[in-house]
């Protein structure tokens, strides 16, 4: 089983270089068929695939792959969605801030901030009280990379509200700077 997995994972990878070379064309679609393998392995490295393509049209299944029974494919997809950056994907990968799997929403974090829309805002905020350290740090990130204008006071709840200070703290006093030096401009 294993082998098979392991020839099958080849197989997609081939297949992903080979639509680099043909400007992805119907390849993603033979990709995305491997979304369906009974190998987690295989699904996960699909997912992978059609992310570094840049499938747009790949982004019903991977959307679809976020709710998998295998975490590994779960993230991989959540990774993939942030590297389409299309916006359709901000509500699925928001609802994948709260997965049990903390690999699975540190990947959504950084997906909502390769994305930089403003609707996860609040969601991101939330994670910032996430148990684990990375995905909170993920968070911070993508707050950054949100340029909300707005995010200032809802900072200082959540910083209230005793999240991690070595985040909020930092996170913070940047977008206060930004904001202080946009009010600036002429």
């Amino acid at each position: 089983m294993y082998r098979l997995a392991q020839l099958t994972a080849v197989r997609v990878t081939l297949i992903g270089i080979a639509a680099c070379a043909a400007d992805t064309g119907p390849a993603w679609r033979r990709i995305a068929e491997d979304l369906q393998s009974e190998v987690p392995r295989v699904r996960a490295v699909a997912a992978n695939r059609l992310g570094e393509l840049r499938a747009k049209q790949a982004l019903p299944v991977l959307i679809d792959a976020l709710s998998d029974r295998s975490p590994q494919v779960r993230s991989e997809a959540a990774r993939a969605l942030g590297r389409i950056r299309d916006p359709r994907a901000v509500e699925p990968l928001i609802r994948a801030l709260k997965d049990p799997d903390s690999t699975v929403r540190f990947y959504a974090a950084w997906a909502l901030g390769e994305l930089k829309d403003p609707r996860a805002a609040d969601a991101l905020l939330q994670a910032l009280r996430d148990s684990e350290w990375c995905v909170r740090d993920q968070a911070a990130w993508a707050l950054r990379e949100l340029r909300v204008s707005d995010l200032v006071p809802r900072l200082i709840e959540t910083f209230a509200a005793s999240a991690d200070a070595r985040l909020v703290g930092p996170l913070l006093r940047e977008l206060a700077g930004t904001q202080l030096d946009q009010a600036l401009q002429p």
